[in-house]
């Protein structure tokens, strides 16, 4: 018996020992973690930490200048068996770095309500860190809270897992049964949101990685019928970096979009950009940051960046380039809008080297009256420049008109035709002249 009671103590000073050096690695981490989880101008602050043998607790708030504050009060109960929190999870004996519970709230900066929104109840999460520290789970409890109005957010509970890789990678997967927004007979719907995020350095000042995701399905009505909805969204997301220059690419795709009775069948949208220096997206922080150290500090911030971005622009061969692409089907037929732009030199960064273009395909469906010159079938519904035959191409895909612009030529043309001629044209076909 007194071997036994002896042993028994012995695990327990092992354990408080154990729980003690956790508590101990816990505060280390929060404090060199916590600064970089903002970004510029947003700037976070740990108020206060206070550690026990058993549990700790922090305080902590992110900030913007003119923003809204968020804060987050956190209870930590140290692994490798959390008793701390058992009274509030009986899950907390099993094995754990830590249980952690979080209530974050969102106030303006001088923490009072929102505007016209009343100060918000805060979020509370339960979050589960595994034994060495490099993964874990959170669980959101359900939420309700009153917005501006009659309105009000309801959020079914959801949770989300991560995952730290070598160095700084990270890997987080979110689960949202559904989010509502309810004002007076007004409903959206958002149902079963998933995403998945990897990252190959989440320190990194640079916003890198790539995020892929779905949503069953969002919807606006009222308690007598549909107004809009869009099922089986698809978005994914990727920014990376390669040799001083940052990529991105974002893509949106649905099984159907649906508005007032009118639907839009498998909708894409595409954004890209590339060869975007990596300077640009340091001076548009630096400009952020500098907008609340005053005119002086922000004046001599952003000539700096600038000067570094004109440097980086001179050394580089290929322009930055920009493209956003719009499509899908209609019941008369496919609808497409592809536009880029790009800097037309690289060797100076003046507004005079801005160039776009942009090419719009519609139906032929939507042409009517009798046929037109130029291959067109008749004229396009609301007359205007789009109203002119010759500016369209007709295809075996519909009819297309493209439209460019250089600021350098200090032109716009429409199918190779300048736009003062065009809309000349239109004028004069107007009047019978």
């Amino acid at each position: 018996m007194r071997r036994g009671s002896i042993a028994l103590l012995g695990v327990l000073l092992v354990l408080g020992g154990v729980s003690v050096g956790l508590g101990r690695a816990i505060e280390t981490r929060v404090r060199a973690d916590l600064p970089d989880t903002a970004r510029p101008p947003v700037r976070a602050r740990l108020l206060r930490y206070e550690r026990g043998w058993f549990e700790s607790s922090f305080e902590a708030e992110w900030t913007q200048p003119g923003g809204p504050r968020l804060t987050s009060r956190v209870r930590v109960a140290h692994g490798p068996i959390p008793w701390a929190a058992v009274l509030d999870d009986v899950a907390a004996l099993l094995p754990a770095a830590a249980w952690v519970r979080s209530e974050i709230q969102i106030l303006a900066a001088d923490g009072s309500a929102l505007g016209r929104i009343p100060r918000l109840p805060p979020f509370v999460a339960t979050t589960r860190v595994g034994l060495r520290g490099r993964s874990g789970r959170v669980v959101v409890e359900a939420y309700e809270a009153p917005l501006a109005g009659e309105a009000w957010l309801r959020v079914q509970p959801g949770s989300a897992s991560w995952s730290e890789g070598p160095g700084s990678a990270l890997h987080v997967r979110t689960e949202w049964p559904a989010v509502e927004v309810a004002s007076g007979a007004s409903i959206l719907r958002l149902e079963a949101f998933e995403s998945d995020f990897a990252s190959p350095d989440w320190r990194s000042p640079l916003p890198l990685g790539q995020t892929e995701g779905r949503i069953a399905s969002v919807s606006f009505g009222t308690a007598t019928g549909s107004l809009g909805a869009a099922t089986g969204l698809r978005f994914r997301d990727e920014r990376r970096s390669e040799q001083g220059r940052l990529a991105w690419s974002s893509h949106l795709e649905a099984d159907a979009v649906s508005v007032l009775g009118q639907a839009l069948r498998h909708p894409q949208v595409v954004l890209e950009a590339e060869h975007i220096p990596v300077v640009l997206v340091d001076a548009l922080q630096g400009l952020s940051a500098g907008l609340a150290a005053g005119p002086e500090a922000k004046a001599s911030t952003w000539e700096a960046d600038l000067a570094a971005l004109q440097r980086q622009l001179e050394s580089q061969e290929a322009p930055p380039r920009l493209r956003a692409a719009l499509s899908g089907e209609l019941e008369a037929g496919a609808v497409a809008l592809d536009a880029r732009a790009w800097l037309a030199s690289t060797a100076r960064l003046e507004a005079d080297a801005v160039a776009a273009e942009a090419e719009l395909r519609v139906p032929r469906a939507w042409i009517r009256g009798p046929a037109g010159a130029g291959g067109m079938l008749g004229l396009v519904p609301g007359g205007g420049l789009l109203a002119i035959p010759e500016i369209w191409s007709d295809d075996d895909d519909g009819l297309s008109v493209t439209a460019s612009f250089r600021l350098r030529e200090g032109r716009v043309t429409v199918s190779g035709m300048p736009l003062d001629f065009l809309q000349k044209l239109s004028e004069e076909r107007r009047h019978g002249s």
